[in-house]
């Protein structure tokens, strides 16, 4: 799904849809179209942008986590590095129910506006959710005898898992004290977003294990996320072959290129950050019109 949303398998589009929408549609009960708003145009455009990047809390206050100085602190966020990363687990069910609650019912994607949606998308997310509901809920329960308690219990399980997995995944690569942090527009006497693109990209992004098969395969290429966002409709197989070219630029540039030593290191470095961002204070401001 990730890949082929990136145009990084095949050679047609028509490909791409078709095992990005039966991944993420029909098996996960998500939606492609949902996530290329969100991850593609969003998130790998505008990079740990505040006000730009989906994949950041959109306000100022009112997030239930803190991670970036542009957002106000309160003293709940003294204990996210606590109560936040449990919450991970509900991702995967949040993704599924928010192309209807944003996406297909707002036309917004956290800070990104998306283009109008065609009756055959809101056909395509319709059949395809019913679909998925049919086949893990239904077909369990019809075939294998199971009661309700334990059919719930196991679909819970389940994308607690599958969440625990896209947010650690994720999180360590960008909310990390090494990654940088911009604003989309001029906040609090500080300058705005004045990097190029490719700039940009390396210094909001996070590597870890390199040369780790292991961390490799099981977070697809993605412990090489630099290379991933600097070439984004690369394949993940040759991430390992253009890292070594990507350090030498930036060593050419006096530019730094953040890698940690273990993914365990970059599970640290993540909570950490959490707990910085938890222990610094930032103030509401208080305008009077």
């Amino acid at each position: 799904m990730h890949d082929s949303s990136h145009a990084a398998i095949g050679h047609s589009e028509t490909w791409w849809w078709t095992v990005g929408r039966l991944s993420l549609d029909w098996i996960s009960g998500s939606s492609m179209l949902s996530w290329r708003n969100q991850h593609v145009i969003g998130h790998h455009v505008y990079t740990n942008v505040f006000g730009s990047d989906p994949d950041l809390p959109e306000a100022r206050e009112g997030d239930f986590r803190r991670v970036t100085e542009h957002q106000f602190w309160d003293k709940v966020y003294y204990y996210q590095y606590l109560y936040v990363p449990p919450l991970y687990g509900l991702l995967a069910i949040k993704a599924r129910l928010q192309d209807f609650y944003s996406v297909f019912s707002g036309h917004m994607n956290g800070p990104i506006r998306v283009n109008p949606i065609s009756a055959q998308d809101y056909l395509r997310i319709g059949s395809s959710k019913l679909f998925w509901a049919w086949y893990r809920l239904v077909v369990p329960y019809a075939l294998f005898d199971c009661n309700l308690v334990d059919l719930a219990l196991l679909s819970l399980l389940t994308d607690l898992v599958v969440g625990y997995w896209l947010a650690f995944n994720f999180q360590v690569s960008h909310v990390a004290e090494e990654c940088e942090f911009y604003c989309a527009v001029e906040d609090n006497g500080k300058p705005c977003l004045t990097e190029g693109w490719g700039p940009l990209q390396v210094k909001t992004s996070l590597d870890y294990a390199h040369g780790d098969p292991i961390a490799t395969y099981l977070s697809g290429g993605l412990n090489y996320q630099t290379a991933h966002h600097l070439f984004p409709s690369v394949s993940q197989v040759y991430y390992t072959e253009i890292t070594p070219i990507i350090l030498e630029v930036c060593k050419k540039y006096k530019l730094r290129y953040n890698v940690l030593p273990t993914y365990k290191d970059a599970i640290t470095g993540h909570i950490q950050h959490l707990k910085k961002m938890g222990e610094e204070g930032r103030p509401p401001e208080i305008k009077l019109e």
